[in-house]
C-alpha cells in the first residue's frame, strides 16, 4: 500500500501496487477492496468529497508511455481513464482544490518543469510556468502538494542536490521554486497554520539525519534543521498541534513528537512493518499503511506513560541508537514490559559480539551503553527479543 487518503471522518480510500484499492465508509472500522481498474500499481489518489476522485498509475507499452489519470464520480465503483496528455512523463502525486482545478506533480518527464494544471477536471493539462530556482539543474522531481488559504504549496528535490518547496499564489498557473532550504528532497509539509509550516524528508543513502525546515512567516523563509536519527521520513501528519508522527519506510520505525515538532524520538513500527504512508483523521483517531499490504490502526490512549496523550503503539520498544555513527560508545535505549528479554549485537556475517543485556526487566524505559573501541569500522547490529516480539536496527562505527 502506497497511499490513504480521507475526504472526511467517515469516508477513505488506500492503494498500492497490482491496482488495488480499498475503502472504507465506516472511519476505517471495515474496508472493502474495489473492482480493479488496473494491474498497474497506483501512486497517488485524491479525493474532494465521498464521491469525486483522482488516481494516477504508469503504463509502459508498445501503445504508450506514461501516465494514466483515472477519475471517479461515485466513490471508486467506476472510473474514467484518461491518458496524460505529455508522453514518457511520470506523475507522483495529484490535488485538486476543487471540482475543475487540479495540479499534477511529476517525477520525470522529458520537457523542463515539475508542474502542470488542469481547469477542466483532469481532461486537458498544461505546463505551469515555473520560475527557476537558484540552482542551475533542469529538472527538480516533486513529491506532493499542499493548499493553504490562497497559496498553493508543492515539495521534493533531488538527493544530494537539493531540497525544494515551490509555492503559488495565483492558484497554481506560476510557480516560484526555493532550492536552498535543504540538501536532500523534502517528501512531507504540515501546516500549523498558514503562517507556521514544517517539512521533512531526508537521505536515502542513511548516512545522515532526517532532515526538517520549518517556516514561520507562510513560506518566504526556511529554517532547516537535522535530527540526529538516521533515516529517511517519507510521510507525517499530526494527531494534535503539539504531538505529530512521521514514518521511515525501510527503517521500519516511527519519529514522534509532543511538542509541536521541536523535539523528536524514535519507536518501532508494530511487527517491524514498513510504513509509506500515514494519516490522521483526528484526535482520537489514525492510519498507516505500508508493504506487504498492511494497514495499521492508531490506539487512542488519554492516559498513556508519562501522563500525555501518547499512544503507546506496543509495549516492547527498540529505538535508534544515539549517536550513530559513533565512536567508540554509543546508547542504545529500549522500553519493556516484565518479560525476559535479551539485546544482542552481531556484525554482517552474523557472529555475535556482544549480549547487553539478559535479564527480566520491570515495565519500564532503559537504557544500555555499548562500547566498540575493540571493533573495526563497519555496519553491525542489535538485537531485541521479548516474548513473540524481534526487533533489529543497524548501527554504524566510524574510526
Amino acid at each position: 500500500m502506497h497511499n490513504i487518503f480521507f475526504a472526511d471522518s467517515l469516508n477513505g480510500w488506500a492503494a498500492g501496487d497490482s491496482g488495488i484499492v480499498i475503502k472504507t465508509s465506516d472511519g476505517g472500522s471495515s474496508w472493502n477492496i474495489l473492482d480493479n481498474f488496473t494491474d498497474n500499481t497506483i501512486w497517488d489518489l485524491h479525493f474532494l468529497d465521498e464521491n469525486l476522485g483522482w488516481a494516477v498509475n504508469w503504463l509502459d507499452d508498445t501503445v504508450y508511455n506514461g501516465t494514466i489519470i483515472h477519475k471517479t464520480t461515485n466513490g471508486g465503483e467506476d472510473w474514467e481513464t484518461i491518458e496524460f496528455p505529455q508522453s514518457e512523463t511520470y506523475i507522483v502525486d495529484i490535488h485538486f482544490i476543487n471540482s475543475q482545478t487540479g495540479y499534477a506533480g511529476v517525477n520525470y518527464s522529458p520537457v523542463r518543469g515539475p508542474i502542470y494544471y488542469t481547469t477542466d477536471g483532469g481532461i486537458g493539462w498544461t505546463l505551469a510556468d515555473v520560475q527557476p530556482s537558484v540552482l542551475n539543474y533542469p529538472f527538480l522531481p516533486l513529491k506532493k502538494f499542499y493548499s493553504s488559504g490562497n497559496n498553493i504549496f508543492a515539495c521534493g528535490g533531488a538527493i544530494d542536490i537539493a531540497g525544494v518547496i515551490w509555492k503559488s499564489t495565483d492558484s497554481g498557473f506560476s510557480w516560484i521554486a526555493d532550492s536552498t532550504v535543504a540538501p536532500d528532497p523534502i517528501n512531507e509539509l504540515y501546516f500549523f497554520d498558514s503562517l507556521n509550516v514544517i517539512g521533512i524528508g531526508g537521505d536515502r543513502e542513511l548516512l545522515y539525519g532526517i532532515g526538517m525546515v520549518k517556516t514561520s512567516i507562510g513560506g518566504n523563509f526556511w529554517e532547516y534543521f537535522e535530527l540526529e536519527i538516521l533515516g529517511v521520513a517519507n510521510s507525517m501528519d499530526f494527531r494534535t498541534p503539539a504531538e505529530g508522527w512521521a514514518s521511515l519506510g525501510s527503517i521500519q520505525a516511527f519519529i514522534y513528537t509532543t511538542d509541536s515538532a521541536v523535539t523528536w524520538k524514535e519507536v518501532s513500527t508494530p511487527g517491524n512493518a514498513e510504513i509509506n504512508d500515514i494519516i490522521f483523521i483526528d484526535s482520537t483517531k489514525g492510519f498507516a499503511v505500508g508493504k506487504d499490504g498492511v494497514i495499521l490502526k492508531y490506539n487512542y490512549e488519554p492516559n498513556s506513560i508519562k501522563g500525555d496523550s501518547k499512544n503507546q503503539l506496543q509495549e516492547f520498544v527498540l529505538l535508534q541508537n544515539y549517536p550513530n555513527p559513533f565512536n567508540p560508545k554509543t546508547s542504545i535505549e529500549y522500553r519493556v514490559g516484565s518479560i525476559q528479554y535479551v539485546t544482542l549485537v552481531y556484525d554482517v556475517l552474523g557472529n555475535e559480539i556482544a549480549v547487553l543485556v539478559n535479564e527480566e526487566k520491570f515495565s519500564g524505559e532503559y537504557e544500555a551503553v555499548f562500547n566498540a573501541a575493540e571493533l573495526s569500522s563497519g555496519v553491525y547490529f542489535y538485537k531485541l527479543t521479548a516474548g513473540d516480539y524481534t526487533f533489529t536496527k543497524k548501527m554504524m562505527v566510524v574510526k
